[in-house]
């Protein structure tokens, strides 16, 4: 997590064991997409413990804003991703409403378990810009109404270029009202598109 208090970048262990050797990794884009700086480091942190691991250095952008993205990873499998963004001096984030607009390549899978449907999407951004707040939705596909509950793995995440991300969506059959589903993604600067489920 960041603390941007103090802007520095840290990882907490909210559980009763220890961590074991995880690896944190951050990088900092600027908002026209360019990593300006990386850095990873070791942790291994006790039981209900916090560890400072790197400070941040907020850069000076054309746009004055920027990206941080955080992993804590055991064994190149992320198990903790947070995704920030902010201005050199803490300061507007309005150059928000100047990024450009986004097509992400997607595509979704179906399962099904007794009367339990799962989706697997995979979602990539292969654009030269940061894919913002990406938002995915569940709906039946005649109506448009939307299907509640969904239990989603992730929502409302970035992208950074050339990044790739897989979601699963899990939902009792009922929902669905007897339609077929269909699945949207949108975002902040995302172009909404629906998903084709294979």
């Amino acid at each position: 997590l960041w603390d941007s208090h103090a802007d520095v970048i840290k990882v907490a262990n909210n559980t009763a064991k220890p961590t074991g050797k995880l690896t944190a990794r951050m990088h900092v884009h600027s908002m026209e997409g360019r990593e300006l700086y990386a850095r990873s480091a070791i942790v291994d942190l006790m039981p209900t413990s916090v560890a400072d691991v790197f400070p941040i250095q907020r850069p000076t952008t054309v746009s004055g804003v920027f990206f941080v993205k955080l992993a804590l990873e055991r064994a190149d499998t992320a198990i903790s991703e947070n995704f920030y963004w902010s201005s050199f001096d803490g300061g507007s984030c309005n150059a928000l409403n100047s990024l450009p607009s986004v097509t992400l390549a997607a595509q979704a899978r179906r399962s099904q378990t007794r009367d339990t449907i799962r989706f697997t999407v995979n979602l990539t951004n292969s654009t030269q810009a940061v894919a913002l707040a990406i938002r995915l939705k569940v709906q039946r596909a005649v109506s448009g109404q939307r299907v509640l509950p969904v239990f989603y793995s992730d929502n409302y995440f970035g992208l950074l270029p050339g990044e790739a991300k897989l979601v699963t969506l899990e939902l009792a059959e009922r929902s669905l009202a007897g339609e077929a589903p269909g699945i949207t993604v949108e975002g902040w600067n995302i172009q909404p598109q629906r998903i084709p489920i294979l």
